[in-house]
């Protein structure tokens, strides 16, 4: 029982520690990014499977290579594949989010961090069959978006 309270003690400081140290805003602002290119995410590959590319590339980032023809392509391989017709709906299958930042282009400024690039993975299931996306999202002064995409 001793160890149980010190070992939360410690917990508790070590906490208060970090957290003055600007690991919290860091943490705020990853989850704050991580939960918007999730929402962006679920937007972007709705709209693929409905074959609305005009939709999906509003959440393209300025800097992205990623177009109209890329999207149509990454659809049609998908339907030969396995065998899906699109347009589809998009079901959420066990959601599995997995957020890895980019420590590496974690910048510093006074207590402040800003993430420059991130990926996201998802589950997925269109018309009964198994998918998983991935998608690196990019912020810059150009703006925040999905720099590059795939679902397989």
């Amino acid at each position: 029982m001793k160890r149980a309270i010190v070992l939360i003690l410690i917990s508790v400081l070590c906490l208060a520690a970090f957290s003055s140290c600007g690991y919290k805003a860091v943490y705020d602002e990853v989850y704050s990014k991580g939960m918007e290119a999730n929402a962006m995410a679920m937007v972007f590959t709705n709209a693929i499977a409905e074959k609305n590319y005009e939709k999906a590339m509003a959440n393209v980032h300025p800097d992205s290579d990623i177009s109209v023809e890329t999207l149509e392509t990454i659809i049609n391989s998908i339907s030969k594949e396995h065998g899906i017709t699109f347009p589809q709906k998009v079901k959420v299958n066990a959601f599995s989010f997995k957020f890895i930042a980019d420590t590496e282009n974690l910048e510093f400024d006074q207590n402040n961090a800003t993430l420059e690039t991130f990926t996201i993975k998802l589950k997925f299931v269109i018309d009964g069959v198994k998918l998983k996306m991935e998608a690196v999202f990019l912020q810059n002064s150009n703006g925040f978006g999905i720099y590059t995409y795939s679902l397989t």
